[in-house]
């Protein structure tokens, strides 16, 4: 992800407790999600528990289904979680 010339504006990582940092001495959060956000990425939506494949494979599809609806990354989650009460572990951090 160095690499990268920018930092990709939205992410998702469906992958269970994909969104949790790890805090090193010094109090330094570190993890995929903190990496993300610090190189620039505006939004990432990601999980914070675990979550089951059936469950993470019904949220996105009703999540990328809202974004097609031009709903900002926040918001099409938020409808997600209304229409899947159990997708809770999901958030999103970061602003649209």
């Amino acid at each position: 992800m160095e690499r990268l010339q920018r930092a990709p504006r939205h992410v998702v990582l469906s992958a269970c407790e994909s969104g949790l940092p790890d805090v090193r001495p010094g109090d330094e959060q570190l993890g995929l999600a903190a990496a993300l956000l610090a190189m620039g990425t505006t939004s990432l939506v990601a999980t914070v528990l675990p979550v089951p494949d059936e469950l993470s494979h019904a949220v996105m599809l009703r999540f990328d289904g809202h974004r097609r609806r031009r709903l900002d990354p926040a918001s099409a989650l938020a409808r997600a979680q209304q229409e899947l009460p159990a997708a809770a572990a999901f958030r999103c951090f970061g602003a649209g």
